[in-house]
């Protein structure tokens, strides 16, 4: 798909003719010529936004000031949509804006070997689909355009009004090309380059073009009404101009280089929008070829360092015409409606390219599959009888064809209703007002930029000095309150440490399995204990009461807040994990794997070391095997089971509304308590002691070690922490040098 080949542009008749490589990813070779051209002329006075006329300029518009104008960033994906290529696009859009919202991005989709339903999920999510014509030719003609538009729409499900970009193969259009579009009633174009000194904002084509000037295309028609969106380039190490495909030109480390010079030198001028350009067949591995994970890798690591900025937006082509037809500030981007991300509440599931039920899966068993032997795919829509062609992208679909691959007969989608509210088995649309009902699916990360900016719901919120993520703000703000001496990740730093150190000597023990080994005499008593430990921790979580979620924020001791994974409570005998979350009212349908996608997106799911799977426990009904409705899930650090709690509860999964809560453990105080077991095996939160917890007094018999001052239950022998011997006993007693031995006791506990 991506050939390079000679195109012989002719620039100037008292120059020689000048050779020019190009492909659709690759280097700019100009020529030594200026890139501007004086022919362009556009008088802002009468180019005014409100007649759909912008002029060409490297000053934001409408007069805003650069500081106080949002730094927007598109990142475009080229050619056919497939599985393992949109698992890369979504990768690289895996971060959110300032408002919450995830990032989106725009697919400009040619139709060989494009799976439709991906196109309606990727339409659905408000991403952007824009045409890239029927079989990927440079100079296309109109047939190539409209073929193009009418599969994603019958296919993909897109409305014609929103298929409204284009972007030429090679980027080899004409000024032809531009006309189709206008006469197509396309938006925009993009498919100019902008190198250094021609780097405009957006602007209309009503007095022509002033990118690309090197090719002679400034001094032709002028085309009111039509966009263009030029491609911003990045300067290599020798400043070549690269487009499309950077990641191609060098190591990753080069290429986040040169794209961070590049996108400064936007930031710190004009603020025009920088481009990162892809063709995600480049970043997706396959049998036989080089593995482009690093390169992949380096891509997703100069997106996410570009996020951290908190006036930074990444949008799709069409939201950027929208801000630029009515720009506004930072501080107002947010609140704007085409900056929101909200679901359609629909009560069952449709063929829309969504997960209408919440059961984790899109268009689950709905889907059509079309398999012509040299080609196929999967659509919401009727099968074609053949397979669809430049000339006839639409074959009319035959009863035959319809029973053979459908569920039932499907029906267009009709021209008043959105693909998002489309039933199209039940032939019904199920809204087409403006009163139709949407969920907010923004993350509530309360991100600011110039002081100020809007949530979710449009309210103004605190400024902080960075861009983080939800999770961040609990886990910063949290560490700073409790010192980096006593804090639980200097705790778990440690833990780390002694666990790779007994992993090394042949322990069994994880992080959530550091119990005493007591005097177990052997080590399968050990490993029977633990067993045991286990079933009885997944018996004593409990669902905490308001009152006590509520109360039990600070700690006991003088440790910690987060105190080793779990929290002193003043009830009796009742302990909450701090990095535990307790679910309530989840459906019977409630898997494993569902839980992992739907609670892992908030944070890291703690990984069961001894299991090999996430720490996620449903509780089932000993009489009917299904589960009752509860369960708990443990992450990799309290802050994520915070923001958990507050981005989960009380919201729907799965169909239902459900409870989140810190887990809550019950201690058996009357059996000598061992401190909660820290979420797994592990001792008191308030240090190394065996009877910290507050409510466990100290039983006959017990006694301080005289060299640590640690306190050891009376039928120890020898210190559990320091392992000197107890006042009275001989130094080579049997039962203290067994139990010293044992290679699976922890020496140095981190606690």
């Amino acid at each position: 798909m991506h050939v390079h080949y000679l195109i012989v542009f002719s620039l100037l008749a008292s120059l020689a003719q000048l050779s020019l490589g190009q492909s659709e990813g690759g280097t700019i070779n100009t020529a030594a010529t200026p890139s501007t051209s004086v022919a362009y002329s556009c008088d802002p006075q009468t180019c005014k936004v409100s007649s759909n006329c912008m002029c060409a300029s490297k000053n934001p518009p409408n007069g805003l000031l650069p500081n106080e104008t949002p730094q927007f960033v598109t990142i475009t994906f080229d050619d056919s949509i497939q599985p393992q290529l949109y698992k890369t696009a979504k990768r690289m859009l895996n971060i959110t804006n300032p408002n919450g919202c995830p990032a989106r991005g725009t697919w400009f989709v040619s139709m060989q070997y494009t799976d439709f339903s991906l196109v309606q999920q990727w339409y659905s999510s408000g991403n952007e689909i824009a045409d890239h014509t029927f079989t990927h030719v440079g100079t296309p003609s109109d047939q190539e355009i409209i073929s193009c538009k009418q599969m994603l729409n019958s296919y993909g499900g897109v409305p014609n009004g929103k298929i409204q970009g284009f972007r030429a193969p090679f980027l080899n259009y004409t000024i032809d090309t531009l006309n189709h579009l206008s006469k197509l009633g396309f938006l925009y174009d993009s498919s100019a380059s902008a190198l250094q000194d021609d780097a405009y904002w957006p602007y209309t084509l009503d007095h022509g073009m002033i990118n690309d000037c090197w090719t002679g295309i400034c001094a032709q028609n002028k085309i009111p009404g039509l966009w263009e969106i030029p491609m911003y380039s990045v300067l290599d190490n020798v400043s070549t101009p690269q487009l499309m495909d950077v990641y191609l030109s060098g190591q990753p480390e080069d290429v986040t280089k040169w794209s961070l010079e590049a996108f400064d030198k936007h930031y710190h001028g004009g603020r025009q929008p920088f481009g990162i350009y892809v063709h995600p067949t480049h970043l997706t591995g396959y049998p036989g070829l080089p593995d482009p994970t690093p390169k992949l890798e380096g891509l997703i690591s100069l997106i996410k360092t570009l996020s951290e900025r908190q006036d930074v937006w990444f949008v799709t082509n069409q939201q950027l015409i929208q801000w630029m037809k009515n720009p506004v500030k930072i501080s107002e981007l947010g609140a704007q409606d085409y900056m929101r991300c909200e679901q359609p509440v629909i009560s069952k599931e449709i063929c829309n390219g969504l997960d209408d039920d919440n059961n984790s899966m899109v268009d689950d068993n709905l889907l059509n599959n079309c398999n012509f032997g040299t080609t196929s795919f999967n659509t919401c829509f009727n099968c074609p009888n053949t397979a669809p062609t430049l000339g006839n992208p639409v074959p009319t679909g035959t009863p035959d064809q319809q029973q053979q691959h459908s569920v039932n007969t499907r029906h267009p989608l009709p021209n008043n209703c959105d693909t998002k509210w489309w039933d199209p088995i039940g032939n019904t649309c199920l809204c087409s007002s403006t009163e139709c009902q949407y969920k907010d699916t923004a993350i509530p990360v309360n991100r600011t930029a110039n002081g100020t900016n809007v949530s979710p719901n449009g309210s103004k919120s605190a400024s902080l000095s960075s861009k983080i993520s939800y999770a961040q703000q609990y886990q910063d703000y949290y560490y700073d309150q409790q010192g980096s001496n006593n804090s639980y990740y200097d705790q778990q730093q440690q833990q780390q440490q002694h666990q790779q150190y007994y992993d090394q000597q042949g322990g069994n023990s994880s992080y959530y399995d550091q119990g005493d080994a007591y005097n177990e005499k052997s080590k399968h008593d050990y490993q029977e204990r633990n067993k045991e430990y286990e079933r009885r921790d997944r018996d004593s979580y409990q669902r905490p009461s308001r009152y006590s979620q509520n109360n039990n924020s600070s700690s006991t001791g003088s440790n910690s807040r987060y105190n080793s994974g779990y929290n002193n409570s003043s009830n009796n005998g009742i302990h909450r994990m701090e990095d535990t979350i307790y679910i309530s009212n989840l459906p019977q349908e409630v898997t494993e794997e569902k839980l992992a996608s739907h609670f892992g997106s908030i944070g890291i799911i703690k990984t069961d070391k001894k299991l090999r799977k996430p720490k996620i426990w449903i509780y089932m009904d000993k009489a009917t095997n299904l589960p009752k409705g509860d369960a708990t899930i443990t992450y990799d650090d309290p802050p994520s089971a915070d923001a958990a709690i507050d981005w989960f509860g009380g919201k729907e999964f799965m169909g239902n509304v459900i409870q989140v809560s810190k887990a809550e453990r019950k201690m058996n105080v009357d059996k000598g308590s061992r401190g909660g077991r820290g979420g797994g095996r592990g001792y008191s939160s308030s240090g190394r002691n065996d009877r910290s917890a507050p409510n466990n007094s100290a039983r006959e018999g017990d006694w301080t070690c005289e060299e640590c001052g640690a306190n050891n239950f009376s039928r120890r022998d020898g210190c559990f922490s320091c392992h000197k011997p107890r006042a009275g006993k001989r130094n080579d007693d049997r039962r203290n040098d067994s139990y010293r031995s044992n290679r699976n006791y922890r020496r140095d506990r981190p606690y």
